[in-house]
């Protein structure tokens, strides 16, 4: 609504607009975008039976699908039972029921905005992991997959 204000157009103008250019148009782009090895990383995590939740401000199923990648649960702040943008843990807590976690000491989130994220997961006493675009870049997923591989779940 404010950029309505600002520009004078039908806010279905507007929205149609972000729909095209921010969710979907750059989509067919992203895999070409993606880190290395994240592919691994989610394919081992399934392997491991660690459930995977995608937290996001905004919907990221179609993101995912364009990436190649599959979780259990997404979960956006724009959901109607969540209604709450980061750092707001709604969502964070929302995962945590999802999946009957009653300690969210034994998940991790990742993120990459320790201003959001971060302080989401703090709001939530999740462990933060902080995903810098340099390191990640990389080898961190990598890095993950194989610490996972060579590490027995209890």
């Amino acid at each position: 609504m404010w950029c309505q204000k600002k520009i004078d157009k039908p806010l279905k103008n507007i929205k149609e607009a972000v729909d095209k250019w921010i969710f979907s148009f750059p989509n067919r782009f992203l895999r070409t975008c993606s880190y290395p090895d994240v592919q691994l990383f989610f394919k081992t995590l399934a392997e491991k039976n660690i459930p995977i939740a995608i937290y996001s401000d905004y919907d990221s199923t179609d993101k995912l699908s364009a990436l190649g990648l599959s979780a259990d649960l997404i979960v956006s702040s724009t959901d109607p039972n969540i209604n709450a943008m980061k750092p707001n843990s709604t969502g964070l807590n929302s995962i945590l029921a999802s999946f009957n976690i009653h300690d969210g000491s034994k998940c991790l989130f990742f993120g990459d905005r320790e201003e959001l994220d971060g302080k989401c997961a703090e709001n939530a006493q999740i462990p933060f992991f902080l995903v810098e675009r340099a390191t990640a870049a990389k080898s961190l997923y990598k890095n993950l997959a194989d610490k996972m591989l060579n590490t027995v779940r209890i």
